[in-house]
């Protein structure tokens, strides 16, 4: 199968524009001063004149403008602040130019003026600027595809600490891509991952195996990267993708009672997956004694946070049958059935039969019952817009 780089270069704003962890002296002064009087104190220190010509004054500035601190953004004014920053030295800026360029954000869009930009903060030693180069030229997106030219990055951020890199040269090197094939160096990068790498990155390369995506679907190793998670707490990884290993039972134990722990934790904190995996095993009796009134708590919780479209259908539709036919803990709310139904059969697509359960559901229903139902709809889908608004 051929090769598909990990890391891609759409997917790095948040990385290109985070302030980093290693505060600098400068760094720590403006953070403490955020914590103290926010933009306008940061604003203040950064305009000072004893810091006109400092570059990480100058970043932070840039990313005031482009929104990543707070507030909307100004592209142009953060555009303009991250030239002054990157033409002295700050790699950070760098990036940040080469992205703007990139995609034409607050500059006129030029590719070749993105990749000078990268290539800076990459010659300057930064490994994540030297990662996603070897992505770019291993996806051949934007660039003429030239797979030497991805190596050749891709071992700078690789031996530079990238585990994004370090992840990509393993597969290259499996794979024959850019390299002759070798098992032995495919083996050596992934031992680094294992050996360094987070739990969240651990999984993701096993979700990867297990799914075949971007690479030849493989359980077995699907298993072994699964494992790895548990076997480190799964420090990093969200508890709703360690219910995932559990339900499943790859690389431990099948456990339900485990995963619906794990599903609980992340449902109380509010993450709205865990939720819906949570109302998934009371629905069933997984894990749970099958319990439709905690289902339907769950499955609206989750689902209310905006989550509509073709991927939630069902969970909208389990969530209106439940109702319609109240059993199981659940009392039965043909209203309530029917606004869920409805909202599942907005999303276009009529899988598991809803619009006719709803033409059935409508025979016993008065006019006013239909008209809340038809209210109570409306009320759900203006709320899930309002959800996605705010996200």
């Amino acid at each position: 199968m051929k090769y598909i780089p990990l890391v891609f270069s759409c997917l790095l704003m948040a990385l290109l524009i985070a302030i980093p962890s290693f505060a600098t002296t400068f760094d720590d002064v403006i953070h403490n001063a955020y914590k103290s009087g926010g933009i306008a104190k940061i604003r203040e220190i950064c305009t000072a004149d004893e810091n006109k010509n400092n570059a990480r004054a100058q970043f932070f500035m840039g990313a005031i403008y482009d929104g990543s601190i707070e507030g909307k953004p100004n592209y142009e004014e953060a555009a303009m602040w991250y030239r002054k920053a990157a033409e002295n030295g700050d790699i950070q800026s760098q990036k940040n130019l080469g992205y703007f360029y990139e995609k034409g954000q607050g500059v006129t869009k030029n590719i070749d003026e993105a990749l000078k930009w990268y290539r800076k903060a990459a010659d300057n030693g930064d490994n994540g600027a030297q990662s996603l180069l070897g992505s770019i030229y291993s996806r051949g997106e934007i660039v003429r595809q030239d797979y030497n030219e991805a190596v050749k990055w891709h071992r700078l951020a690789a031996e530079n600490g990238s585990v994004h890199s370090q992840i990509d040269l393993g597969f290259m090197y499996k794979d024959g891509t850019g390299v002759t094939k070798d098992k032995k160096e495919s083996d050596k990068w992934f031992k680094l991952v294992a050996d360094k790498g987070d739990a969240n990155t651990h999984y993701d390369l096993g979700d990867k195996y297990y799914h075949g995506s971007g690479v030849e679907k493989d359980e077995n190793e699907a298993a072994k990267w699964f494992r790895l998670v548990v076997d480190k707490g799964g420090v990093g990884v969200s508890p709703e993708k360690l219910g995932r290993i559990y339900e499943k039972g790859i690389g431990v134990p099948q456990n339900y009672k485990e995963a619906v722990k794990w599903y609980r934790i992340g449902a109380v904190k509010g993450d709205w997956s865990s939720q819906l995996s949570l109302g998934d095993m009371y629905y069933r009796g997984t894990g749970v004694p099958k319990n439709y009134k905690e289902a339907a708590k769950w499955y609206k919780l989750g689902l209310e946070q905006g989550r509509k479209g073709p991927t939630f259908t069902v969970q909208q539709a389990i969530l209106g049958y439940m109702y319609v036919s109240g059993s199981h803990g659940l009392p039965k709310d043909v209203v309530q059935g029917y606004a869920w139904l409805s909202v599942a059969a907005a999303n276009g697509i009529d899988k598991y039969g809803k619009k006719e359960t709803m033409e059935n559901v409508a025979k016993t229903m008065s006019k006013s019952q239909i008209d809340k139902a038809q209210k109570l709809a409306k009320e759900i889908w203006e709320k899930m817009n309002k959800a996605n608004e705010n996200r």
